[in-house]
């Protein structure tokens, strides 16, 4: 096991772009699913693995499967600028080390 593994990673503007297409079908299904599948606990179970999976491929998009970070396509470290989030948000970025809430 790394010992990277539960350290949050910070993904690279090229990695935000790939959860952000994942997210969006993960999102399209689920309005599938909702639409099409009838209500009660399989159901429930189905979309609760949904959103399980699309958390999941955040984890695949930024490691490798023994837990070190995956560099972007660029080469890069796989670490965005600090003000990166205040560009993908639109809201200053929180102090280091603070928890987004």
């Amino acid at each position: 096991m790394n010992a990277a593994m539960f350290e949050f990673l910070q993904p690279s503007v090229e990695q935000i772009d790939d959860m952000a297409v994942c997210r969006k079908a993960a999102a399209e299904y689920a309005q599938c699913l909702e639409m099409l599948v009838p209500e009660g606990p399989d159901k429930t179970h189905v979309l609760r693995k949904l959103r399980e999976v699309s958390m999941w491929v955040n984890v695949a998009i930024t490691r490798h499967a023994d837990g070190t970070p995956r560099a972007s396509a660029a080469g890069d470290s796989a670490e965005l600028p600090e003000d990166s989030f205040e560009r993908q948000s639109g809201e200053a970025a929180p102090p280091a080390g603070s928890r987004i809430e």
